[in-house]
């Protein structure tokens, strides 16, 4: 189904992932920290749909694992906030991610190139560290597999790294398109961006 938006075609984002750690500090954190990130990602999600969890999807039907390919079919519609509570808890990067793909295409942002390097870097850190470690493991080589898993780790770090600045970069384009939109008094929340969907 079509979707009506007033960003530009091909917009770009208004902070990198890169940025977006500098441009919103708190929620970065605040979304990395497993006691509030379910919060956060709720929050981001609601967010994204512009307060109105009629059009909740689980992982709004983005993505490739079998939740993604199930959006629309879990009972959603019966209870959204309840649905949207579960999927923000159990499986937190990937909802951020969810959000940020979602984000994406109902504003029409282009992804950033230095975000898909990090994204790329991240992919390969993976790989060498597994790479590393069985190859450490079938050459009998406690040094080599302990390599593999000092690269792990590090691409772990750089992961839940990722996922912080997506959640801040995702809430500083909501509230940047928010406040251009529609001027708020001094310290009000800025308003949702209103998405519509032509039937």
């Amino acid at each position: 189904m079509p979707v009506e938006t007033e960003a530009a075609p091909d917009a770009s984002w208004k902070t990198s992932l890169l940025g977006a750690c500098c441009a919103e500090p708190a929620f970065c954190a605040f979304s990395v920290v497993p006691v509030t990130a379910p919060f956060a990602v709720y929050f981001l999600r609601k967010q994204a749909l512009g307060e109105d969890l009629s059009t909740y999807q689980c992982f709004q039907g983005q993505g490739g694992c079998c939740c993604a390919a199930l959006g629309g079919r879990c009972g959603e519609a019966a209870c959204p906030g309840l649905c949207l509570a579960v999927e923000s808890t159990l499986c937190c990067p990937c909802a951020t991610q969810a959000t940020r793909a979602h984000v994406m295409h109902t504003l029409s942002v282009r992804p950033d190139p230095c975000d898909q390097t990090l994204m790329n870097l991240h992919g390969c850190l993976q790989c060498a560290g597994c790479l590393t470690w069985c190859a450490g493991r079938l050459a009998g080589s406690s040094t080599v597999a302990s390599s593999g898993s000092a690269i792990t780790l590090v691409a772990d770090c750089l992961y839940w790294s990722l996922v912080g600045c997506m959640a801040a970069q995702v809430k500083h384009e909501l509230w940047a398109r928010g406040a251009a939109n529609q001027s708020s008094a001094a310290g009000a929340a800025p308003p949702a961006v209103k998405v519509m969907i032509r039937p």
